[in-house]
């Protein structure tokens, strides 16, 4: 089964490096954009993701709200949560939510979203396998 990955950013440089990273790290895995949250809402029916990245600043909702609503919601309150933010919206939302399983600080760099999939994907879809860790290591230039 293919790893799902829905990142819900407006920013379209961040959202991108978020994409390709991901989609480097994640073989065959699917990467799913949406840029406002209630584009996000529609993926959430398209296919259930596996884990969010999700930025603290949305046109169309806050980060709190969105993080209340992806709690509320059966078909999401189990996906974990990774939010980026700067330091005022992580101090708000880190340990409010119980699906916001890490803060991601910006600027996002490759080594922190490599940081965020080894400890964030649900067991037995990080980078356990050693084949695909050296070959993010090496997209990454840390080989």
């Amino acid at each position: 089964m293919s790893q799902k990955i829905l990142v819900i950013d407006d920013n379209l440089a961040s959202s991108k490096l978020a994409e390709t990273v991901l989609e480097q790290h994640f073989n065959g895995g699917d990467v799913l954009v949406a840029q406002r949250a209630v584009d996000a809402f529609d993926r959430f029916n398209i296919a259930q993701p596996d884990l969010i990245l999700l930025n603290d600043t949305l046109p169309d909702l806050d980060a709190e709200t969105m993080c209340y609503r992806l709690l509320n919601d059966p078909a999401t309150a189990k996906v974990p949560v990774v939010l980026m933010a700067g330091e005022g919206a992580a101090d708000r939302i880190e340990g409010r939510y119980s699906n916001v399983v890490r803060v991601l600080p910006k600027p996002i760099t490759p080594e922190s979203l490599r940081d965020v999939l080894e400890t964030s994907m649900p067991k037995g879809r990080g980078l356990a396998n050693p084949a695909r860790q050296q070959l993010f290591y090496n997209f990454i230039g840390q080989a």
